[in-house]
């Protein structure tokens, strides 16, 4: 009935009748059917599922959402690509998030000469053109005990890594220092991108 799925992408504030029982309802239903996330508005709720799900991790899962919001292939490229067709465009997702801050934090730094705009202290004009730089991001998780917030801040700490490790621009000051480095790319990528805060 309406709502129980939302708009078929798990959009609960897109429900024609919002309460207590048919948001409940609906994540409960997206659940059975393993999917895990829903989405309100800018916000992605997750729901334990007490079990690893392969399919919505894999490769393919992680190169959907970082082609989608990294590198903004539009959908007909998508369909084209090597991609599971079974993501649907707009499905919620955890990567989402790791893939929306990782574009904000790997645009290039606002140059000292650039002049900023009143309305966006991370945007100026040049040459008559409006160039976005990098913007600090904070992802914040909350939830109840054993809701499954450090092992979504893992997830989410492996995708920004690899988004970093597997990028095209290959002459990075991240990247240089990791070859030189002797740690796990996780534990350096959550010590040296600064610029990034998970609060769990």
């Amino acid at each position: 009935g309406d709502g129980v799925d939302c708009d078929g992408l798990g959009d609960l504030t897109k429900m024609k009748f919002v309460h207590e029982a048919s948001v409940l309802y609906a994540i409960k239903s997206r659940l059975a059917k393993k999917k895990p996330y829903a989405r309100a508005g800018d916000i992605i709720i997750s729901v334990n599922p007490f079990q690893w799900m392969h399919d919505i991790y894999s490769e393919d899962t992680q190169n959907y959402y970082i082609n989608k919001f990294v590198w903004k292939f539009p959908e007909q490229v998508q369909k084209r690509m090597y991609l599971s067709p079974s993501i649907p465009w707009g499905e919620p997702h955890v990567y989402e998030i790791s893939s929306k801050a990782y574009a904000n934090i790997s645009k290039p730094l606002n140059p000292s000469k650039a002049t900023t705009t009143r309305q966006n202290p991370n945007q100026t004009t040049q040459n008559g053109k409006n160039q976005q730089y990098r913007q600090d991001q904070t992802i914040f998780l909350t939830g109840s005990a054993a809701s499954g917030k450090t092992v979504t801040s893992k997830i989410m700490l492996t995708h920004l890594t690899i988004m970093e490790l597997t990028r095209p621009i290959q002459d990075t000051s991240l990247k240089r220092s990791l070859e030189n480095s002797n740690v796990s790319g996780v534990s350096f990528f959550a010590k040296s991108m600064s610029v990034t805060k998970i609060i769990e």
